[in-house]
């Protein structure tokens, strides 16, 4: 999948530098089917919008939100190349999540690997260091129910 962004930039020194750069700082909004990036001072204020893009995609390599306008409202970081007048190749882009940090999706033109889910394994890990204690009722209980749902029974 290749990304592009459709921006009107200034023609100055500032920007010709400034595409020059590799992880330009810029903000995020993903929802429906928007996707824009926004750059701010000291940088050209401006915003762009993001053509080619696929949300499944982009939520299995950062974790879409719930709740609001957006999936994604979040910092980011962005590589560009330039293709022609205001059409620009996303040759880099990461998104903030303040749980996880930094989500790459693009590096060097091509996708990461999806976001892995490490969930289970961290369950079982904390149990793995409880397995030889002595477990009350209650956390028996505890302990029990959650067992029955991952076998289906619960």
């Amino acid at each position: 999948m290749k990304l592009d962004l459709r921006i009107s930039l200034p023609r100055n020194l500032t920007v010709t530098s400034l595409l020059e750069q590799r992880n330009i700082p810029c903000f995020c909004k993903i929802g429906g089917s928007f996707f824009e990036l926004a750059f701010q001072a000291p940088l050209p204020a401006v915003a762009g919008e993001v053509i080619g893009w696929n949300a499944e995609v982009i939520d299995e390599r950062a974790p879409a939100r719930g709740g609001g306008s957006y999936t994604h409202y979040c910092f980011a970081m962005v590589t560009l190349k330039q293709l022609g007048t205001d059409i620009y190749r996303i040759f880099d882009l990461s998104f903030f999540n303040e749980i996880s940090g930094w989500c790459p999706i693009i590096i060097d033109g091509a996708l990461t690997l999806p976001w892995q889910d490490n969930f289970q394994e961290e369950i079982d890990e904390i149990e793995s260091l409880f397995k030889d204690k002595k477990l009350s009722k209650k956390q028996k209980g505890i302990v029990g129910s959650r067992s029955d749902k991952e076998d289906g029974e619960a």
